[in-house]
């Protein structure tokens, strides 16, 4: 599940950079899907099925959207991936800042609600990686293709022009970048589970997620490896326990663990007998008969 989930994420995050460095209208024939299954672009052109779709991925399988679906999620696990080349275990359970994520949830809520869109976009998420790839990627992709139509044209071949490279939002892009290059190089998604409001609203509804990563409690030795790799800092080894509101469904947990105690399931298939057999033999050590000798 892992695999798929990271092929998902880097096909959509290959997409998604496409979209906003291409200048030949390929990116915006093939691949305008990517714009319209994003939270906050859905919302604001009242596209309802494409909300009523992630809302329902959320309640069935946890924030999927933030893993798969939203570029910016996608980016800071790719500063995290290197990060944790230096370090593996870098990472720690945290309690969540709930009375921030509120508050910058509600404050989202009524920029958006005034018609001051554009000072929402500097805390949503799509707004936020659209204006780092509109501003920073795309003028990098143009520049190298300009090299390459200097190169074919000295060479006779015509096959690359010259484009116009923009950058007016260069600055405040590259600000917002290594800001977050910063937060996910030190904290893993820190962003998105304090002040992302896509992730706070869809947290909210992932808590009681049909499908989730749950600890088998008859497996775990509390080693704490599984907290310690978590990048959403949601894991607390010592209780057994994963916040699933916090928890971005990325899945390195289901993989480090060395009793295998953590998979992405239903809540009913291992808890129930494992949890039984594991109180009758507690019970059997201890001297107590077990329900079957009652």
């Amino acid at each position: 599940m892992r695999k798929l989930r990271v092929a998902l994420a880097a096909l959509m995050f290959a997409a998604i950079v496409f979209f906003f460095c291409d200048f030949t209208g390929i990116g915006a024939d093939y691949l305008g899907f990517t714009v319209r299954c994003q939270f906050v672009p859905a919302i604001m052109r009242a596209s309802l099925l494409t909300v009523a779709i992630l809302v329902l991925l959320t309640v069935l399988f946890g924030r999927i959207y933030c893993s798969v679906i939203c570029p910016l999620g996608i980016l800071q696990d790719i500063v995290s991936h290197l990060a944790s080349l230096r370090k593996k275990l870098r990472f720690a359970y945290r309690r969540g800042k709930t009375l921030i994520r509120a508050v910058v949830l509600l404050i989202f809520i009524g920029l958006m609600a005034g018609g001051l869109c554009a000072w929402g976009a500097l805390i949503e998420p799509y707004g936020m990686f659209g204006r780092i790839a509109a501003n920073l990627f795309a003028p990098c992709y143009r520049w190298g293709n300009n090299l390459l139509a200097d190169w074919s044209q000295k060479a006779g071949n015509t096959l690359f022009y010259r484009v116009e490279i923009l950058a007016s939002g260069a600055a405040l892009a590259a600000v917002v970048l290594v800001i977050l290059v910063f937060l996910a190089w030190r904290w893993g998604r820190f962003y998105c589970n304090t002040i992302c409001p896509v992730g706070t609203f869809l947290g909210l509804l992932s808590r009681g997620a049909l499908v989730r990563p749950r600890i088998d409690k008859s497996r775990c030795n509390k080693c704490g490896k599984c907290a310690r790799i978590c990048k959403a800092s949601c894991i607390n080894s010592s209780e057994q326990k994963i916040d699933a509101d916090r928890c971005v469904v990325c899945l390195n947990c289901t993989t480090q663990c060395p009793q295998k105690a953590i998979a992405y399931r239903f809540p009913s298939k291992i808890d129930g007998p494992r949890e039984a057999s594991k109180q009758a033999a507690a019970g059997e050590k201890a001297g107590e008969p077990s329900k079957g000798e009652v």
